[in-house]
């Protein structure tokens, strides 16, 4: 699944998706992930299936499957950092821990959310001139939020600025100011 979506966002690009990043961890089990104590298992890039065998160490490139965040964070020398962007698509089941337990920039992705709404997120936002509940988690943990991951396609997150955010209003409700 992982490889087909990234083919497709990084299409036309002349080299492999994986080196854009320093380590890619797949089915995690959050929020078991930030938790407990399953090891890490690297894929076969042929097969996409894990391999048998101990990882020592992460490498670069490569895809992993499971692991914790014990070994994540022994193997990358960081406690609770902000230099960590964490992608998830449950803002009560991982991004708010990511955000909240572990100080890392959260990428939320909101991709199940219906296009019939008046606006592209619609009431799920907003009760009345109030902040849903919804609204206040995306606010307060997710420092980018989309609806789909290929918005993020053209974007270097290392340009991305973190900037403090006005009172009341969401990212996509600036547009309307």
């Amino acid at each position: 699944y992982v490889q087909s979506l990234m083919e497709y966002l990084f299409e036309g690009d002349d080299f492999d998706w994986t080196e854009y990043f320093d380590f890619i961890i797949v089915d995690a089990c959050k929020p078991e992930f930030f938790t407990g104590n399953k090891r890490f298992r690297k894929i076969d890039p042929e097969s996409e299936y894990p391999m048998v065998g101990k990882i020592e160490k992460l490498e670069s490139g490569n895809i992993y499957k499971g692991g914790n965040l014990k070994l994540l964070q022994d193997v990358m020398s960081i406690k609770g950092t902000g230099k960590l962007l964490y992608v998830g698509d449950h803002i009560y089941g991982d991004v708010t821990i990511a955000k909240k337990v572990l100080g890392w920039k959260t990428l939320l992705i909101l991709g199940d959310m219906s296009d019939d709404n008046p606006s592209p997120f619609g009431g799920l936002f907003r009760s009345g001139e109030e902040l849903s509940l919804f609204a206040r988690y995306v606010y307060g943990y997710a420092d980018i939020y989309t609806k789909d991951i290929c918005n993020i396609g053209h974007y270097l997150l290392n340009d991305c600025v973190f900037e403090p955010r006005i009172k009341q209003l969401l990212p996509h409700e600036l547009d309307s100011v």
